[in-house]
């Protein structure tokens, strides 16, 4: 297996010569026009330091990381500011940065990894922030001497970024003298992140099964118990895995009730929601701190805020 860190480890000095005065400036011009003066950039896999430095002098604050030992201490000494080794599989920042620069640097991830590492970066952004990144064209991965390169073209990168809404594509020529690879580069802006999940309206005696959440920022507020789906379910097989885990019984999916939206401020849901019956009810709670069947037309509920929309659909069906 190629370790593409340890080329960058080995070949430190001579990687930043060579890439030290490369002339970015047109990526600059078009990455900048849609970030705000004095932002805060995360420049990820900085390499030389050569950015970082273009935008520390342009009077944008900077946050460097590099995988390469080395060459974070090279890019160190050349901004005068500590560049952080990191690896971007450990990347764990939370709505912190306006923008990110991932110049030449997410072309090294493997195409394994690669999914959770942008996401790791969607997730270091502000709401609506801004990122460049730029890969080889091309539509496979492959080694090059000593070095792991996943090249994509229009429709990979566009499959990858997802979650972002591209707002430039372009081509360009390598800058560096000598050369003649193709480089695809976007620039693209964080969307809001959308979850898909499942819950179930469990019927007993005309009343019906809600749970009191035991973690999180709605610990202590009542939901239909459910989550998200995994890769490749449909919602009924979903929902019944889903109450088996947190609740360790078995349930009969009637019909879908509806399927609700709801906006948080992280993130946008969809909830799928299934009317169910019992087939056991031995409960043991395991992600619930309580349980109880309710009537539906009982008030003085305190509900996680989409559940409220669930919970008006039901009974709208009832008196329908």
């Amino acid at each position: 297996m190629v370790d593409t860190i340890n080329y960058y480890n080995e070949n430190s000095q001579s990687y930043f010569d060579n890439t030290v005065n490369a002339d970015m400036s047109d990526c600059y011009n078009r990455f900048l026009k849609y970030v705000k003066t004095g932002a805060y950039i995360l420049d990820a896999g900085c390499g030389s330091g050569r950015d970082s430095k273009f935008f520390l002098e342009h009077g944008y604050s900077i946050k460097a990381i590099d995988g390469s030992e080395e060459l974070s201490k090279l890019a160190s000494e050349y901004i005068g500011k500590e560049v952080e080794c990191i690896n971007f599989l450990d990347l764990n920042y939370e709505n912190e940065f306006d923008a990110v620069w991932a110049c030449a640097s997410l072309l090294h991830v493997n195409k394994n990894d690669i999914n959770k590492v942008v996401s790791n970066l969607h997730k270091s952004l502000k709401d609506k922030g801004i990122i460049y990144a730029s890969f080889k064209y091309g539509n496979e991965d492959r080694i090059q001497g000593e070095r792991y390169f996943n090249d994509l073209n229009e429709d990979l990168i566009k499959e990858l970024f997802i979650s972002f809404d591209i707002k430039e594509m372009w081509f360009s020529d390598d800058v560096r003298p000598g050369r003649t690879d193709r480089w695809i580069n976007i620039v693209a802006r964080k969307k809001k992140k959308t979850i898909r999940v499942v819950a179930a309206i469990i019927e007993k005696n005309n009343e019906i099964l809600i749970a009191r959440r035991l973690t999180g920022e709605f610990a202590g507020l009542w939901e239909f118990p459910g989550g998200k789906y995994e890769f490749g379910e449909t919602g009924e097989q979903a929902i019944k895995r889903e109450i088996e885990e947190e609740f360790e019984v078995e349930i009969e999916v009637n019909e879908l009730l509806c399927t609700i939206k709801h906006r948080y401020s992280a993130f946008n849901l969809i909830m799928d929601c299934y009317i169910c019956k019992l087939e056991s009810e031995q409960f043991h709670l395991h992600d619930h701190s309580a349980y109880m069947w309710i009537e539906p037309k009982r008030r003085g509920i305190k509900w996680v805020p989409a559940d409220k929309k669930v919970i008006k659909a039901y009974k709208y069906q009832m008196e329908n």
